[in-house]
């Protein structure tokens, strides 16, 4: 259930950003990521696809 309530904050999140941004974000905005219950997550990072500490699965917004 955290995954999925992770996920749908992300994706509020990054419906703000494109309202400053359009319609590509800053990598390093991405890097940064939100604050969700007092702990960062990050939509990005050097190792590709990763999983952040309170989600069972992992999460990245990026392609190729």
């Amino acid at each position: 259930m955290t995954t999925r309530l992770v996920r749908m904050a992300a994706f509020d999140w990054l419906e703000q950003q494109n309202k400053t941004f359009c319609d590509v974000l800053p990598r390093d905005i991405l890097a940064k990521g939100f604050s969700y219950l007092g702990q960062r997550i990050t939509l990005v990072g050097l190792q590709g696809i990763w999983k952040s500490a309170i989600m069972e699965l992992p999460i990245s917004i990026t392609v190729d």
